[in-house]
């Protein structure tokens, strides 16, 4: 694999002529609903050239080591990201404590004055530019026309809706909870446990499978034996070692794909028994970020040498000491340290390319990680109109004909004042989602909301 991507694709539509035609289309064959969204927007992470994919996860072969060696530095070469970090992978805290991590080992290696270049706008790559600034010559390169990465607020629907990172999870120690109160930020507690499921047959009591699926995970957490095994050969055994039903199993599998597919982005026949529920030890429950999470990252700008629409196609350095030569359609300059911060899946598809001693066990932790993708399908309506629907609950489950396709409705409109609903897929159903026209997407989104909301 060589060692080297503009906005997530995201379309806002006004809504308006899709017709039952095209809900039969992805599979849905009910009547017109009876309230169409005046909005939508679908996000298409995977797709997008800067990140191709959401978020980093560990899947069978790899382990959770395999991020440390993933952040370990070589010559004027320091890496951060979410995907090195081993205590909050995947998450913007995570992403902002690798970035001060990687500055730390800089200011360690160059003398103040130095010249330092950064790769990646996102949030490992403004803390480390942050912590640099005072006491270094510190440029951020961005190949985005915009910072911030893979935080991404919309405000085309009048509130700030997050098609990114949308949560700041163990809430009691994350420093973010500070940030967000020093910027200004809403944030709000959510209860996950006030949820229903919906299935194709209707409401759905899934206490029972939920039992089972707890018991499930319990095994995954402490039987060695399934340590090297994809997530769906494990619960597949530990569903045989309980003896479930075929209805209860069937249940579980939805399960695995709302809440660890779901989590983890990853499909289950991927995803590691290893790297299943990393980060599970944060504590303090989670908040959803309601005032809009590029907020937060926003201060990390002031002062900053941050240039735009500057992707980088190349770093080239002989060895320690030699500095780095960093190169790109418009930027070449020389620095003493590089501080590369640009999602797994670029480093895995060369971009940029390093061109200069690779050490071998960096190389391989790289390869052995995987990006998984959670796309999100965002509906808006009008404050009031007649006949309206809405979910009962915070959080829906749908179980549709196509397993994963919209797994989760997350319920806003308490937590913005606005009338919005998201829904996520992810995983390979995501994968197969972003093949589709919006205007499909969109329409089958709308006929499953129908069907997990109750007349208001």
């Amino acid at each position: 694999m060589a060692y080297g991507g503009h906005v997530a694709p995201t379309r806002r539509i006004v809504l308006g002529g899709l017709g039952t035609l095209a809900v039969t289309a992805l599979g849905c064959s009910r009547s017109e609903p009876a309230v169409r969204p005046t909005g939508a927007i679908v996000t298409r992470w995977a797709s997008d050239p800067w990140s191709l994919g959401s978020y980093s996860a560990v899947p069978i072969g790899a382990s959770p080591t395999d991020r440390l060696r993933l952040g370990e530095s070589f010559g004027p070469i320091h890496v951060a990201g979410e995907a090195t970090s081993t205590e909050a992978p995947a998450t913007v805290h995570g992403a902002l404590a690798s970035g001060e991590r990687a500055a730390a080992e800089v200011a360690a290696d160059i003398a103040a004055g130095g010249r330092v270049i950064v790769i990646g706008a996102g949030a490992a790559g403004l803390a480390a530019a942050a912590r640099l600034a005072p006491t270094h010559s510190v440029t951020v390169l961005e190949a985005r026309p915009r910072p911030y990465g893979r935080v991404l607020t919309d405000r085309s629907s009048g509130v700030p809706i997050e098609l990114g990172a949308a949560w700041i999870h163990g809430a009691a120690d994350n420093p973010l909870v500070e940030s967000a109160r020093l910027a200004g930020v809403a944030t709000v507690p959510f209860n996950w446990d006030d949820s229903r499921v919906v299935a194709d047959d209707g409401a759905r009591d899934d206490s029972r499978a939920r039992e089972a699926f707890a018991a499930t995970l319990e095994q995954l957490a402490e039987d060695e034996d399934l340590q090297e095994l994809s997530v769906e050969q494990a619960v597949a055994e530990s569903v045989a070692r309980l003896g479930l039903d075929d209805e209860t199993t069937a249940a579980v599998d939805r399960l695995v794909a709302s809440d660890i597919e779901g989590e983890s982005a990853l499909s289950a026949t991927t995803l590691s028994v290893a790297g299943w529920n990393e980060g599970d030890d944060l504590v303090g429950g989670d908040l959803l970020v309601v005032g809009g999470f590029d907020r937060i990252l926003e201060p990390l700008t002031a002062g900053i040498d941050l240039r735009t629409d500057a992707p980088v196609d190349r770093i080239t350095w002989t060895g320690e000491g030699s500095g780095a030569q960093v190169d790109g359609p418009r930027f070449s300059e020389r620095a003493d340290a590089v501080i590369l911060t640009v999602p797994l899946a670029l480093l895995q598809a060369g971009l940029p390319l390093l061109d200069g001693p690779v050490p071998a066990t960096w190389r391989d932790a790289a390869d052995r990680l995987r990006t998984g993708t959670l796309d999100k399908t965002v509906l808006t309506f009008e404050p009031t109109v007649p006949n309206q629907r809405w979910p009962s609950t915070l959080v829906t489950g749908w179980w549709g004909a196509d397993r994963g396709r919209f797994a989760e409705w997350i319920n806003l409109d308490e937590a913005t004042g606005a009338p919005v609903v998201v829904a996520t897929t992810a995983g390979d159903a995501a994968l197969v989602l972003e093949a589709a026209d919006d205007e499909l997407i969109i329409a089958e989104a709308t006929e499953v909301f129908d069907r997990i909301s109750v007349p208001v």
